[in-house]
């Protein structure tokens, strides 16, 4: 079962989801975590127009990566963290999972709205991060999960493709329309065809 912990005071807004370890849970889905973490957050945030200074949305997995052999319940040393939305005031970039961004547009333009002095959205890609912010040792984050973590169902990373995908382009126009246009749009990877075409409908610079 997950479990979420809030950190709730004016302006900050600080949620944790605990996501369990992936090599007990059974065949387990990033998409069906990210519903959980997206039900807390409607109930938490949708009617509400605070003015957000802080914000910090992550989920936190268990994630052996070696010795499965003689891997025990409760071995603290595989903990990742998987931000999927941030904002503070130090750089005032609101930084989106892309994974999360799709299909739950409405709550993240929801959040956007009630950000102080926001300057940049910067899309990323799902990393794991240990405490340091460092990402998991070099492997195939989804293919080790699906074959040596016996979780089939998990998806692969979602990066947003607009000059493949019509529905990532119309959903990045729409933000754009509905946020100043000082505030810069940005993105950790993209094709050079969707560079292109974000630049030429001016979503990028």
């Amino acid at each position: 079962m997950l479990k979420s912990s809030l950190n709730e005071s004016t302006g900050v807004y600080q949620l944790k989801i605990d996501c369990g370890d992936l090599y007990l849970r059974e065949n387990v889905s990033f998409d069906d975590d990210c519903d959980y973490c997206f039900d807390t957050l409607k109930l938490d945030l949708s009617d509400s127009n605070e003015v957000l200074e802080t914000l910090e949305v992550h989920m936190n997995y268990t994630v052996p990566y070696k010795k499965l052999n003689n891997y025990e319940k409760g071995d603290n040393d595989h903990l990742f963290r998987v931000d999927i939305l941030k904002f503070n005031q130090t750089d005032k970039t609101f930084y989106i999972c892309e994974n999360f961004w799709t299909g739950y547009e409405q709550i993240c333009k929801k959040i956007i709205k009630n950000l102080k002095n926001l300057e940049k959205i910067y899309f990323t890609g799902r990393h794991f991060l240990d405490n340091d912010g460092t990402s998991l040792a070099d492997i195939d984050d989804d293919e080790f999960i699906r074959k040596q973590l016996n979780n089939p169902k998990w998806e692969d990373e979602v990066m947003l493709d607009p000059a493949e995908d019509k529905d990532d382009l119309d959903q990045l126009i729409a933000l754009r329309k509905e946020i100043n246009p000082k505030i810069d749009i940005e993105f950790s990877a993209l094709t050079d065809d969707s560079e292109k075409i974000l630049k030429d409908k001016g979503i990028i610079k």
